[in-house]
């Protein structure tokens, strides 16, 4: 009996191991399987939402957050660039043509245009010297460009007066331009008293012919650095013939065409260059030329190396308007501000509002 029981107990234990191997092979529960979707579902709608919301902070070009960064951005370019405008040759509701102080060092100063067909859709379009228009932005639903004046003081019409210069009649010598020669006469100007700006009419050098008259003298009137070297910023030039020279040596005028209102403080350079062999021969104090604010340069290569003249000076003058101070009080008006509104897309809320002051009230 108590074996067939031990038999009965083993197969009954066999029996419940089936039953459970049975049962396993079928799957999860049904709890299990509640609890699985539960979590799954969880997990769904937090990835899908993850989903939806990248999706949404995506910009396409044509979104409204896109169309008023693009036109910020073209913006705030037309600001940096105006601000330094010497001369407005070109001013409409539509297009602004001006020029900046020269960026390559090739002693001419560079041109802008921004300009807009009036075509909704077309791009605004920008110029730079003799370089292919390209289209800053695209797309475009307004742009009106408007002008604002500012009374500026000049001086009344009448002779201009010398305010810088150096003469001497001792301690002489010369110097030849040509191709590679050149010369510079950096200087400061003395104005009357409240002076608060001047305006160059012409330059005076005391020189002869030479060589020929074939040849030809260019005057630029530039910034000067702080060690007396021309600087970057041509404000003018003027380029006459050989043959208006004497051959003996005579003072001459050159005009310099600049019309801007310049610092009483600033420092200013001329340089004189030819493009022949030996174009003129200028004079200059050889010895103890001293004045404060004039440095005598010259170079032999073209102006890639300049050469101080120590304790040498130019012979020259320099002449000028001034205004402020105890100069006669006129005004005349002056391109001050520069406006714009832009507007990139077609929907009007993009519009953008801006505007540029011209430091240099060109007229």
């Amino acid at each position: 009996m108590h074996r067939r029981g031990e038999r009965m107990s083993r197969s009954n234990a066999s029996r419940i191991r089936s039953s459970f191997a049975a049962r396993a092979s079928l799957g999860f529960s049904l709890v299990e399987l509640i609890i699985s979707m539960a979590v799954m579902s969880v997990l769904a709608v937090g990835i899908s939402s993850a989903v939806l919301v990248s999706v949404r902070s995506i910009e396409t070009s044509s979104s409204p957050s896109a169309c008023i960064r693009s036109a910020a951005d073209v913006s705030n370019q037309m600001v940096r660039e105006l601000n330094e405008a010497l001369a407005v040759s070109e001013r409409s509701a539509r297009a602004v043509t001006f020029s900046v102080p020269d960026r390559d060092n090739d002693g001419v100063s560079e041109e802008i245009r921004y300009w807009w067909s009036g075509t909704p859709g077309d791009g605004l379009m920008r110029r730079y010297n003799a370089e292919p228009e390209t289209a800053l932005l695209t797309n475009v639903f307004a742009f009106a460009l408007s002008y604002d004046l500012v009374p500026v003081p000049v001086p009344a019409m009448g002779s201009d007066k010398l305010v810088a210069g150096h003469h001497s009649a001792k301690d002489l010598s010369s110097f030849r331009i040509n191709t590679l020669d050149w010369a510079s006469q950096s200087f400061r100007v003395s104005l009357p008293a409240g002076a608060s700006s001047w305006k160059i009419t012409r330059a005076v050098f005391y020189c002869r012919q030479v060589g020929g008259a074939s040849g030809q003298l260019t005057l630029q009137f530039r910034s000067a650095q702080s060690d007396g070297r021309p600087g970057n910023t041509l404000y003018a030039e003027n380029t006459v013939p050989e043959s208006e020279f004497k051959t003996s040596h005579a003072w001459y005028s050159i005009a310099v065409p600049y019309s801007g209102n310049l610092s009483p403080n600033g420092s200013y350079c001329l340089l004189l260059k030819g493009n022949w062999t030996d174009v003129c021969e200028l004079r200059y104090h050889s010895k103890n030329a001293v004045e404060e604010g004039y440095v005598f340069m010259t170079t032999s290569l073209g102006g890639l190396i300049w050469t101080v003249r120590s304790k040498q000076a130019l012979l020259f003058e320099v002449y000028g308007t001034c205004s402020g101070g105890d100069s006669d009080r006129n005004t005349e008006m002056r391109l001050g501000t520069v406006r714009w509104e832009l507007q990139a897309g077609r929907d009007a809320s993009n519009r953008l509002y801006a505007g540029a002051q011209l430091a240099n009230l060109p007229e």
